[in-house]
């Protein structure tokens, strides 16, 4: 089965699977949505698009740096609320949108329900700042970043660097 993944501040969730009894408020804060919809990505049973979805998602950072990540069974989530669906993921990657998901229709019971999952059963995984750097630098030398759809502050900075596409 499927995996889903959510960009998260791994340090709060650690914090929160230690603990017991209820959820501290703040990991909820990486679940924001936006017109009651989680942004997921899908990652595939081999996590071979692993590092495809965290070039995707740096592609919308201000900046270059880590990148931690929540790991999770998709069969977890799918019954939750309205299900899940496909959607075009904000990202300047190019294929990569096909792998974005939204998890819709949502409640905030729902979100506390995620949240359980995630406190409980998904993987963190991080993914340092040189390792997230090269991985966007090979998509921008390999013509695989549409330069415009980047962060443009992000844009700025790696212009700044002397970086540009191919």
């Amino acid at each position: 089965m499927p995996f889903l993944l959510r960009k998260v501040r791994r340090g709060r969730w650690v914090l929160a699977a230690e603990g017991t009894g209820e959820l501290p408020a703040e990991p909820l804060t990486d679940l924001n949505a936006a017109s009651n919809r989680l942004s997921l990505w899908l990652v595939a049973d081999d996590g071979s698009n692993l590092l495809e979805i965290i070039t995707a998602l740096a592609t919308q950072a201000d900046e270059i740096s880590n990148v931690d990540v929540a790991v999770f069974d998709e069969g977890l989530v799918s019954s939750f609320a309205g299900g899940i669906e496909g959607s075009s993921g904000a990202t300047a990657l190019v294929g990569t949108a096909d792998f974005h998901r939204d998890l819709v229709e949502l409640k905030a019971a729902t979100l506390l329900d995620v949240a359980e999952v995630l406190r409980y059963q998904a993987e963190f995984k991080h993914f340092p700042r040189p390792t997230v750097r090269a991985a966007l630098l090979d998509a921008v030398a390999a013509g695989r970043i549409e330069w415009s759809a980047m962060n443009q502050r992000l844009r700025r900075r790696l212009q700044d660097e002397g970086i540009a596409p191919a």
